[in-house]
C-alpha cells in the first residue's frame, strides 16, 4: 500500500541526477560535438541549428553572424578564419551547417568542402564567394550542398541555411 504523499513504486531508488534507464548512458547535450541529430531524441521543440561561420575577413564574418543571430532557430557555434582551422573545428563542434568562404589564405574553400567529405562529416557545406561565372560547379562537385554569392547574402542566406540544413541543393539566384 503506497503511503500519502509518496512517489511512484520504486522512485526512491533513483538518484535525482541518474538516468530513468541506467543500463544507457546519457551524453551531455551541452558538448559541442553531439549534432541536433543527437541531441533531439528527447527534446520536446526542435533544436537550433548550429553553423560554423568559415571566413578570413573579419566584416563579413560580422555580417554573416548578425545575419544568423537574427532568427530564432540558428545558433553560430564557431567561427574560423583558415580551411586548417575550418577543419579542425568542424571535427570538434560537429556543426550542422558549415558557411565557407571560397578564398582563405592556407587551404581554398573548395579543399575544405572536399577533406570534410571525405571524413564524412555531418555537417552540410555553403559555400560562399564572391565569384559569379561557373563557381557553383566546383562548389557542387568538392561536396558543397549549396552555393552563395556574398552578393545576395542579405536576401538570401536565411533561406539558404535552411535549404542545405534540410539536405536539399541551395543555388544563388544570380547563378541560376
Amino acid at each position: 500500500m503506497a503511503q500519502e504523499g509518496s512517489e511512484t513504486a520504486g522512485s526512491h531508488l533513483l538518484d535525482k541526477s541518474e538516468s530513468a534507464h541506467p543500463h544507457r548512458s546519457v551524453p551531455n547535450i551541452q558538448e559541442p560535438r553531439y549534432s541536433n541529430r543527437l541531441r533531439a531524441l528527447d527534446a520536446a521543440e526542435p533544436l537550433p541549428i548550429r553553423i560554423l561561420v568559415v571566413d578570413d575577413n573579419d566584416s563579413i564574418r560580422g555580417i554573416l553572424r548578425r545575419l544568423l543571430q537574427n532568427e530564432a532557430d540558428f545558433c553560430v557555434v564557431g567561427e574560423a578564419l583558415t580551411g586548417v582551422e575550418a577543419l579542425t573545428k568542424a571535427e570538434e563542434l560537429q556543426p550542422d551547417v558549415i558557411l565557407i568562404d571560397v578564398s582563405l589564405p592556407d587551404i581554398d574553400g573548395l579543399q575544405v568542402a572536399e577533406r570534410m567529405r571525405n571524413v564524412k562529416t555531418v555537417s552540410e557545406i555553403l559555400i560562399v564567394s564572391d565569384y559569379c561565372e561557373g563557381g557553383s560547379k566546383h562548389a557542387f562537385s568538392s561536396g558543397a550542398r549549396g552555393y552563395l554569392l556574398k552578393s545576395d547574402v542579405g536576401r538570401e542566406l536565411v533561406t539558404a541555411v535552411r535549404t542545405v540544413h534540410r539536405k536539399e541543393r541551395y543555388l544563388s539566384l544570380k547563378e541560376r
